[in-house]
């Protein structure tokens, strides 16, 4: 089992309020990062813009067109059920 699969598998767990506090967790590192490494908060704000973006593409596309496989079937078993009763 890859490492991947493996933190794929763990992370299904979590719930919201998990999620939640490992980006707070994430913010605070961020935060003692800065204040530790100065330079780092006198880089362009253009930067912060682009790197926050190229993090977010992914998950937007999983939101928005990535389908599991669950889905699919569920789906599949409606209409199924609905072309039976016609």
């Amino acid at each position: 089992m890859s490492l991947i699969k493996w933190a794929d598998d763990k992370t299904k767990k979590l719930g919201i309020w998990d999620t939640k506090l490992v980006a707070l967790a994430g913010i605070c590192i961020g935060l003692i990062l800065a204040i530790l490494i100065p330079a780092i908060v006198n880089v362009s704000i253009w930067w912060y813009i682009i790197i926050g973006i190229l993090c977010l593409i992914r998950v937007y596309y999983v939101i928005l067109f990535e389908k599991k496989k669950e889905v699919e079937e569920e789906i599949d078993e409606e209409v199924d059920e609905e072309f039976e009763k016609k």
